[in-house]
């Protein structure tokens, strides 16, 4: 029987690439995914850098709290109603006695036992703008319902609603924060817990005068601490 043999027929598999559509479907699809990426990433720097300054600000407040046990003297926190505790500039910055800081603190005491050296001391970290800036805690008259979280206070006065800036309290140290401002009103993170009467606001003021058009507080941290005195 006769077998014919002929040459291999070599067939070469069929490869399909991508059509047009498909390109531009993944293409659109892994714009839309670097972009929700990079709109991440701002808000995570701007969360870190708040983190970074919150410990900061603990830190400064703490060291505040040790340089006022040592300098502080009794005498000079008579009242029972917060007052500006008096320190000198220098010893106010952060690092301590440094001439060139832009961070610091201030603070506020009132006596709450004598015989046992009790003092409340309200210690609030800051970072200011420039150098030759201060920063001060300025107070109104104003009693407040306890539960509010709003605070409206006159057009003069209206200066003092910066964002960031604690509202404290100088009967009882209790203190809330300003989230929000419009105009003559400020939306606080909570109620003060107590009526007010005095309250105080922290600025940053240059030659005695607060900044023109401070929309924030300079503001860091509060720490409100129970302590003893040096003689």
């Amino acid at each position: 029987m006769a077998r014919t043999i002929g040459h291999p027929v070599c067939r070469r598999a069929r490869r399909e690439g991508f059509s047009l559509t498909e390109v531009l479907l993944a293409l659109s699809i892994l714009g839309i995914g670097l972009a929700m990426v990079m709109a991440v990433f701002p808000a995570a720097i701007e969360e870190s850098r708040n983190s970074v300054e919150n410990v900061l600000g603990t830190i400064i407040c703490e060291n505040g709290l040790s340089i006022c046990k040592v300098r502080v003297p009794r005498a000079s926190v008579a009242g029972t109603t917060l007052a500006p505790v008096a320190l000198s500039s220098s010893a106010r910055t952060y690092p301590a006695d440094s001439n060139d800081a832009t961070r610091g603190f201030l603070v506020l005491g009132r006596r709450l036992n004598v015989v046992r050296n009790e003092y409340q001391l309200v210690i609030v970290s800051y970072a200011k703008r420039q150098v030759s800036n201060d920063v001060k805690a300025e107070f109104i008259g104003k009693s407040i319902d306890p539960n509010a979280t709003q605070l409206t206070v006159n057009a003069g006065q209206k200066y003092l609603l910066q964002l960031g800036s604690p509202v404290i309290d100088a009967a009882t140290g209790n203190y809330a924060t300003i989230l929000a401002v419009n105009d003559q009103t400020a939306v606080l993170d909570h109620g003060l817990g107590s009526a007010g009467g005095t309250l105080y606001f922290i600025i940053e003021t240059s030659g005695g005068s607060p900044l023109s058009g401070a929309k924030v507080s300079p503001a860091m941290t509060v720490m409100v601490a129970r302590t003893g005195l040096n003689q």
